[in-house]
């Protein structure tokens, strides 16, 4: 049994070569390989075309401290997969793991670090999940999103006990600094993230460092401007004693008002967590209603054997481009400037003919009613996912209205889905208008609507979740990059609508293989 003998002393977990052994499921192939140079075990898959796993396991009794660190260094070759590192207990059936979905290890050995909260319960019929004693480890991957071959190597796994820490922290102690505030939280704190209160009116340039002494800085964000009030930094596994923020414009009134705010990894273990916490300060509608806890219904939209090349409807109206993409919610704005989304209006859903697989969403409202539908054609490589949007103006007088079609970086799979795609946030790294279409990064995503837009607006992630407000074109090659890899576009489509009138925006997006004209999309929706 392995019995850790103190903080200052690390385990060895992973032995020699010998001590392991290689598995995989059915007509995958694992083999095991030791990388002598890197003092690592490697293993070698192949899912040859189907779904599976590929195991190294090593016996290896562990008594577990309740306050420990587990490190390691990765390295492999190959696609996205499920990347897990499990602990078994003797009996074989409970299982503890920390697992990265579709995880792409880095090409060289990078150093990893693990602690009780990133480890949870898997499986098993145990009633009692707290972590004590385990028998074996495990290094595993499970076909992902790419599968493929490639190989996955292991090094320097190592286990120590660490103190445990305080039952709660003072509170950060702020002094005045050249140019900003120093605070000191009162010893070296873990974190992943935090809220800065700012007046707000303000719109201010800013960067946050961190340190543990004082006097060797990191940095940890630049913001090159961005909005007042409560705002949001999400900064995953961060450490430190020290946080200094430099403002563009220090002035005294303002440092005096700025707040600080810790968010632990607990309170925030994922920006899906941050941005559930915003969605309770934010106005309804504002963000999905998953993030505020709530039940959230969809539907695949796709072809037959479109398999990954698929979409989904939810019961809002939202639209997820692709598999784990972002997703396209409406917005209807009034005469008066007032803005409608989900929230504002009653929603009842149908099917054409009653039966027909092609989902539609109703929204009405005493001064609108709205219909929102979504389908896809094409084969099975190459389909186009479809959406039509038609606008009806119920009173008895004319009427103005803005669509407002909002390209957000979040699925509408909901954040509470963790089984092979993490549901919530989805990366957008950049946007840009080219040839009547909207080009959505990362990869070759794009959306092109039926009816050019009146105008295409964007933020970045540092902009806040407000609505999307900076023109596309102000940017260097009508190009938006967002080092955050969080930003947001908004195409909006002003129409008047006579007394008992109806108008149609529609969209296509190439769910694979390259783009086509959009021709009639309320045509190929029939």
């Amino acid at each position: 049994m392995l019995a850790l003998l103190g903080s200052a002393q690390a385990q060895d977990l992973l032995g020699q070569p010998a001590d392991w052994k290689a598995s995989a499921s059915d007509q995958v192939k694992a083999e095991l390989r030791h990388h002598a140079a890197a003092g690592a075990i490697c293993l070698d898959y192949d899912f040859k075309g189907v779904s599976g796993y590929a195991v190294l396991r090593r016996q290896l009794p562990i008594s577990w401290p309740a306050h420990w660190r587990l490190d390691a260094e990765l390295q492999g070759q190959g696609g996205r997969n499920d990347v897990q590192l499990k602990f078994v207990d003797a009996s074989g059936d409970n299982v503890w793991w920390i697992n990265r979905p579709n995880e792409e290890l880095p090409g060289h050995y990078a150093p990893r670090s693990w602690k009780p909260r990133h480890l949870s319960f898997a499986w098993g019929p145990t009633s009692d999940k707290t972590l004590r004693q385990t028998a074996f480890v495990e290094w595993v991957i499970a076909a992902g999103r790419d599968g493929g071959k490639g190989s996955a190597c292991l090094s320097r796994l190592s286990l120590r006990e660490t103190p445990a820490p305080p039952q709660s922290w003072p509170e950060p102690r702020a002094q005045r600094v050249a140019d900003g505030l120093q605070w000191d939280l009162g010893g070296l704190r873990e974190f992943n993230g935090l809220l800065l209160h700012w007046p707000p009116a303000l719109n201010l340039s800013y960067r946050l460092w961190q340190s543990s002494d004082a006097k060797q800085w990191t940095l940890l964000r630049d913001v090159s401007g961005g909005p007042g009030g409560a705002v949001p930094l999400f900064l995953p596994e961060r450490e430190a004693r020290y946080l200094r923020l430099r403002v563009s414009r220090p002035q005294a009134a303002l440092l005096k008002s700025l707040r600080l705010e810790l968010r632990s990894a607990a309170e925030w273990p994922n920006l899906n967590a941050m941005l559930a916490e915003q969605a309770r300060r934010l106005p309804r509608g504002q963000l999905p209603r998953a993030f505020l806890g709530e039940q959230n219904y969809w539907a695949l939209v796709g072809v037959d054997g479109g398999g990954d090349r698929s979409g989904l409807i939810n019961e809002d109206g939202e639209i997820e481009l692709g598999r784990g993409a972002p997703s396209v919610a409406p917005q209807v704005e009034l005469e008066d400037g007032s803005v409608l989304s989900w929230a504002e209006v009653k929603i009842s859903h149908s099917l054409p003919d009653g039966h027909l697989p092609l989902p539609r969403v109703h929204w009405r409202h005493p001064q609108l009613a709205l219909d929102i539908q979504a389908g896809a054609d094409g084969d099975a490589g190459s389909p186009q996912l479809l959406a039509s949007y038609t606008l009806h103006n119920p009173s008895a007088q004319a009427r103005r209205y803005r669509l407002r079609l909002l390209v957000r970086p979040w699925q509408v799979n909901p954040p509470q889905q963790f089984l092979s795609t993490q549901g919530g946030v989805s990366a957008i790294d950049k946007l840009a208008w080219l040839d009547g279409r909207l080009l959505i990064g990362p990869g070759a995503r794009s959306l092109q609507p039926q009816t050019a837009p009146e105008r295409v607006r964007v933020a970045t992630w540092d902009d806040g979740l407000q609505l999307p407000d900076r023109p596309l074109s102000a940017f260097i090659g009508g190009l938006l990059v967002d080092k955050e890899q969080r930003a947001s576009a908004r195409l909006d489509f002003p129409l008047t609508l006579a007394p008992g009138a109806s108008a149609t925006i529609a969209w296509a997006a190439p769910l694979g293989g390259e783009p086509r004209p959009v021709g009639d999309v309320p045509a190929r929706l029939r």
